[in-house]
């Protein structure tokens, strides 16, 4: 290519775009994804793709779309961070609060109001739909009555029973100073799950902006963390139930294969979410449309006779 801007540019010659093609390749490997030649696929066309089932007419693992090479091009460009405001604390409490007033930074009274109308919502309907097992009369909750209901579950995770029905004996040595009920109308609710997590997102004034988000098991599924990936511009990580829908089944049950000790681990990937079952004292199991098949090592502390972990 010629320096003269006088010139009428003819192209790039060929060593230009080797020189060109060279420095992509260094640049890809320097951020972990390898030179581009590696993820070049055979020809969609052709003859020799491998079909759908094998020999004894069962699916192959890779059929329903999940693989075990992690492919940084299949899962995308990663969003770009672009927080709403200033990250970090945001507010200094004097040295004299109680563990409530942190609690309270946390858990506002938007969140406590949001609560009461769920709750109301889904009693009304609950009592809609099925009125001969819901007759009793449905008051919704004050502000005050949710924040004692939620203070004696904390106490139930506390003082622990062997069952709920101890929690109301007259035992001396069952006996507790509150009592809770911890039964729920019968029902489901459909995709709340996924709701729950959008809406907070909405509400918190996250989406579109690259955040990360964690969550429980409750929460997770391949369909809610590639919806969030792909249209809200959040990635997310959590563990997961194997009895979700779309997670890789070779992997994602009871008895893994090729998972026996602990630190075994097998992974899969299905376009911007990845999947790893790792054996622990138990299995894990979870899903993650942030990180890779990437492994590192932890310094684990263990606690000695002496109570002294190290």
């Amino acid at each position: 290519m010629s320096d003269s801007s006088d010139e009428e540019f003819e192209g790039f010659s060929q060593n230009e775009v080797d020189t060109a093609a060279q420095w992509y390749n260094q640049r890809l490997q320097q951020i972990g994804i390898g030179e581009l030649d590696a993820v070049e696929s055979e020809n969609e066309f052709s003859d020799e793709n491998e079909p759908l089932v094998d020999e004894d007419g069962d699916r192959p693992a890779e059929a329903d779309g999940w693989h075990d090479n992690f492919n940084y091009y299949e899962t995308g460009l990663p969003h770009l961070f672009l927080p709403c405001r200033n990250t970090g604390p945001t507010t200094v409490l004097e040295p004299n609060k109680e563990p409530v007033d942190f609690f309270s930074l946390l858990f506002t009274n938007a969140i406590l109001q949001y609560i009461i109308q769920e709750t109301d919502r889904y009693a009304n309907k609950q009592i809609r739909e099925h009125p001969d097992e819901n007759k009793s009369s449905w008051v919704t909750p004050t502000a005050e009555e949710m924040k004692a209901f939620l203070g004696l579950c904390f106490l139930m995770g506390i003082n622990v029973k062997p069952d709920i029905k101890s929690y109301w004996t007259t035992d001396v040595m069952l006996e507790t100073r509150t009592l809770v009920y911890s039964g729920r109308i019968n029902g489901t609710a459909h995709g709340l799950a996924n709701r729950v997590v959008k809406t907070c997102i909405a509400r918190a004034n996250v989406i579109g902006q690259g955040y990360h988000i964690y969550m429980d098991n409750y929460f997770t599924s391949p369909t809610l963390f590639t919806d969030l990936f792909q249209h809200y511009n959040t990635a997310a990580c959590g563990t997961v139930r194997l009895n979700r829908r779309e997670l890789p089944k070779d992997i994602m049950k009871k008895n893994p294969e090729g998972v026996t000790i602990r630190g075994d681990m097998q992974f899969r990937q299905k376009e911007a979410v990845a999947a790893v079952v790792w054996k622990d004292k138990k299995y894990v199991n979870l899903i993650s449309s942030i990180h890779d098949f990437s492994v590192g090592g932890v310094q684990r502390n263990v606690q000695q006779a002496d109570g002294i972990f190290q």
